[in-house]
């Protein structure tokens, strides 16, 4: 069935925008379920203004600190095309000032 919503299994933790986190999820497609990770180098918290940017890795099952984003932000939008990830939007460096700026990262060229 296409063009339609459908409800996933419930993650195992409970999640919403307040509180500091650093536990992460990930959803099976192929098994429909949800695990555990391992948690995060850095916490991360909503109310939080962030540069700070972290890759998982699959294979070793880790976590990595990526390059710092240039410009400070929370609540932004997120997304991975052709292997580029661009952050766009979201709450500037004081946290209530809406952003426009976009950043993209490179790992390849980094």
């Amino acid at each position: 069935m296409t063009n339609t919503w459908r409800d996933l299994p419930t993650m195992i933790n409970p999640r919403s925008n307040f509180g500091i986190e650093r536990s992460v999820e990930a959803y099976n497609p192929m098994t429909n379920t949800w695990r555990d990770l391992p948690t995060m180098i850095n916490p991360r918290s909503n109310f939080g203004i962030e540069r700070s940017v972290e890759a998982y890795n699959p294979m070793t099952n880790t976590w990595r600190d990526l390059p710092t984003m240039i410009n400070p932000r929370s609540n932004f939008g997120i997304e991975v095309v052709d292997d580029l990830l661009f952050v766009v939007g979201g709450f500037g460096f004081n946290g209530v000032t809406t952003t426009f700026n976009v950043e993209r990262y490179d790992e390849k060229t980094h």
